[in-house]
């Protein structure tokens, strides 16, 4: 694979696994001109057979601008022996409910549309918008809309989720709206917080107490250490508090993800912080499993320069919001608490 010094993108393959979900794997940041070997390592608990969708190269610096040509080659599997694992118990976590209609009270629970405003009547705003109908004609006590519900994060984008969740929800069920990276996409927080307020909130419903982070750069760190302050005030006082009987932090981005994804998550620079037990006072980089990986020659030209996108049609035809009573579902989906 050949590239630009002094670039520095991240090529990027992004596949589907056997459950249908984006996978999205990250080698070597392009530094280099010529050809090389590149190796994109799949991590542990992939869900097998995998389908290939697409390579691109990501670039989260705002204020880069360069272009030039990649050339890919010989793209190859390198899989495992086959072997017989043996029979792992099921587990039953005791707050996840199968039915949420009996439980005292519900919320409703939305992320990651990621829609443009440059095309509003796209199949992805038609769905987000049937999302937030389902939702609604659900009941519940009020919805968290969990990040990425845009896309590129212009002011535009952000005007026109505003007029989507008043047109749908018709001022009848309360929404939070917790930011996550692709309320930033590289830039700043401005532009959501020109519109929708703070990023982070407290607020109490029926003895839970509700605390929403921002994790916008990926991290808890990038949002400020003033929120984790926060944060240990409030589970403090919620210690203290005989009117709060249990709490409930929300943000975008798990500060320890055992998905698969953790990797498509890491983009956030050429450093991949962790979030260790305990208040943090430092942290490092985190170990990457290899059991199997994914490799692949290109080149590329010298470079002209110019603007540098990250987004594209491809990434935003992903997002497909399933009906709020299904529990796997990525768009939307009803939650319940038990206080």
């Amino acid at each position: 694979m050949d590239r630009l010094l002094r670039q520095g993108e991240w090529p990027s393959l992004e596949f589907y696994d056997a459950n249908g979900q984006s996978q999205i794997l990250r080698g070597p940041h392009l530094t280099w001109t010529g050809w090389k070997y590149v190796e994109f390592a799949v991590p542990q608990g992939v869900s097998y057979p995998l389908k290939l969708r697409r390579f691109y190269v990501a670039e989260t610096r705002g204020d880069a601008k360069y272009t030039s040509q990649i050339t890919i080659d010989r793209l190859v599997a390198r899989v495992p022996p086959s072997v017989q694992a043996p029979p792992v118990a099921k587990l039953a976590d005791p707050v996840v409910k199968p039915a949420v209609g009996a439980m005292p009270w519900r919320f409703a629970v939305m992320s990651d549309a990621q829609f443009v405003a440059r095309q509003p009547d796209s199949d992805i705003v038609k769905n987000a918008r049937r999302t937030l109908r389902e939702l609604k004609a659900a009941g519940p006590d009020f919805l968290l809309i969990n990040g990425d519900l845009v896309d590129e994060a212009s002011p535009e984008d952000f005007a026109l989720a505003k007029r989507i969740l008043d047109e749908e929800l018709s001022g009848s069920l309360p929404y939070y709206y917790v930011p996550g990276n692709h309320e930033v996409m590289g830039g700043k927080i401005d532009n959501f917080k020109a519109v929708f307020g703070d990023t982070t909130r407290v607020f109490d419903h029926k003895g839970t107490r509700f605390v929403t982070l921002d994790t916008s750069r990926l991290n808890l760190r990038g949002g400020g250490f003033d929120q984790i302050a926060m944060l240990r005030d409030q589970l403090s006082a919620a210690a203290q508090d005989s009117s709060v009987g249990s709490v409930v932090v929300v943000f975008h981005v798990p500060p320890r993800d055992p998905t698969p994804a953790r990797a498509a998550s890491s983009v956030t620079g050429r450093r991949r912080p962790s979030s260790r037990g305990g208040w943090p006072t430092s942290s490092a980089p985190p170990a990457r499993a290899r059991p199997t990986s994914a490799r692949t020659w290109a080149r590329s030209t010298p470079p002209t320069w110019t603007r540098c996108r990250t987004s594209s049609t491809a990434t935003r035809a992903r997002t497909r919001p399933l009906p709020p009573t299904t529990a796997a579902s990525p768009g939307g989906r009803c939650g319940a608490w038990t206080p």
